[in-house]
């Protein structure tokens, strides 16, 4: 009866964690939902764009070539409070390996905290959380002046866990983006990246069933093309994700670089099902130390959701 009891539980959680997925439309119920929302502040200006660095401090994740635009060493950190008690963490760094190439490393978590856990009966069982880690290394290099490829490989784990009972259950994985970006004319950049190859989570749950067995809960690999085109002092950012499942999801994104330091945004994200629109600002200071960005985001997250907030901070040494 107990075993029973315990696998009613279960299934009640793993429901409930689809319910609070933190991504909406039918790409909701598939795994990697916090690789698919802006991680990072300038991103959330840009509609979610992750194929360019002037769209997002995390490129690396989705196009490491990307890194062949930044100069020097690079420290970015971020973070984003979602409503639903939800959260995004970042943290990240880039270095040239002369003559043609970077490397990159990075860490994102992401998740959910106090989720009411409940046992079969409906009685409180104290707080669950449910929480993802991805730990990313980049590699890209110039293969001539307009020509650069790069390779994101990425360490996966989500863990769901509840501080009054027994329950720690975890799920392991690895995946690989790769991506080749190419500078068309001067002033046009394009991207092509086959996104989440091979991206899973391995769930064990002999441990908390009878009968459990090994599952593998797949993410949706895509293949993305995006464009940025400058015009003066604006640029345009379009980027088309084509899901294998069916699901295609458009972003486009206008930058202003009119004002000094201060660099605005504002992109939408368009789902069959939702509209999302966002804005960001990032301001360099001016100071006698080594180049620093601070960024700030706003996302109007879909009906009946609230606002997501960010805030990011980057660092040139």
């Amino acid at each position: 009866m107990q075993r029973k009891s315990k696998n009613i539980t279960m299934l009640i959680i793993l429901l409930l964690v689809g319910v609070t997925s933190l991504q909406a439309s039918l790409l909701g119920g598939y795994a990697g939902a916090s690789l698919r929302i802006p991680a990072d502040a300038i991103s959330a200006g840009t509609g979610g764009i992750t194929l360019f660095h002037e769209a997002s401090q995390l490129s690396m994740a989705h196009n490491a070539a990307a890194m062949i635009g930044l100069q020097g060493r690079q420290f970015h950190a971020n973070m984003a409070n979602l409503p639903l008690d939800r959260f995004i963490y970042a943290v990240n760094a880039s270095i040239p390996l002369p003559p043609t190439a970077r490397l990159g490393i990075g860490v994102i978590a992401a998740g959910t905290r106090n989720i009411d856990f409940r046992d079969s009966r409906g009685y409180y069982g104290g707080d669950m959380s449910d929480t993802e880690s991805i730990y990313l290394a980049a590699f890209s290099n110039q293969l001539s002046p307009r020509l650069a490829v790069g390779l994101s490989l990425k360490m996966l784990n989500r863990r769901l866990q509840a501080d009054q009972n027994d329950l720690d259950l975890k799920g392991t994985g690895f995946g690989v983006n790769f991506a080749l970006q190419f500078q068309a004319v001067e002033k046009t950049r394009l991207v092509v990246a086959l996104r989440d190859w091979n991206s899973s989570y391995n769930w064990k749950t002999q441990e908390l069933f009878e009968h459990g067995a090994n599952y593998r809960e797949s993410f949706p690999m895509s293949l993305a093309w995006g464009l940025l085109q400058d015009i003066g002092r604006l640029q345009l950012m379009l980027e088309h994700d084509n899901y294998f499942i069916g699901e295609n999801v458009a972003r486009l994104a206008l930058t202003w670089n009119g004002f000094g330091p201060l660099v605005l945004r504002s992109g939408v994200e368009v789902t069959p099902d939702d509209l999302v629109s966002g804005a960001s600002a990032s301001y360099r200071l001016n100071w006698n130390g080594p180049p620093m960005m601070v960024d700030l985001g706003l996302v109007m997250g879909i009906h009946g959701e609230g606002v997501r907030t960010y805030l990011g901070w980057g660092l040139e040494f």
